[in-house]
């Protein structure tokens, strides 16, 4: 009779924490400062369309310029770096944005992307917006002016 009660504890403990450790890996975390120009969230890096590896906690610092400053933990170490935030993931998750960053190095002959993932009512969201717009109006092409004729080449 105590073997059995010795063996559902036991049994009742590890549903607890499995259930412990499922949660905890499905959590997303995030903490956004007042102004929203902070904030904690997941990031995971792109090759091409593919994610490689799996989503990191990952702090973002928003500079008066617009890039992001991100610092992501990498085994014991923290890694910091500048990126350009260039897109928006066009039908995202009920829950989630996805915005997409590219490595801010331009020696670099690798491009990195980084898709970053926030809950859709955190305040960073219009901050994030905005900088993407700034960012479309600033590549948009001028209208085109009217160029001098050419001089017609010489005929021998």
């Amino acid at each position: 009779m105590l073997f059995v009660v010795e063996a559902v504890w036991i049994v009742v403990v590890i549903v607890v924490l499995a259930g412990m450790w499922w949660a905890g890996y499905r959590m997303e975390p995030h903490w956004v400062s007042k102004d929203g120009s902070r904030f904690l969230c997941t990031a995971q890096e792109l090759d091409g369309a593919n994610t490689v590896g799996h989503p990191k906690e990952t702090r973002v610092l928003i500079t008066p310029d617009g890039a992001l400053y991100v610092t992501q933990k990498r085994m014991m170490r923290r890694r910091s770096s500048m990126w350009k935030l260039v897109a928006k993931a066009p039908t995202p998750h009920r829950k989630i944005q996805v915005y997409v960053a590219k490595h801010n190095e331009p020696d670099s002959p690798i491009e990195s992307r980084l898709a970053i993932r926030i809950p859709t009512k955190s305040r960073c969201i219009a901050i994030l917006d905005d900088i993407l717009a700034r960012g479309a109006a600033n590549a948009s092409p001028h209208a085109p002016q009217s160029a001098a004729a050419a001089d017609q080449p010489d005929q021998d």
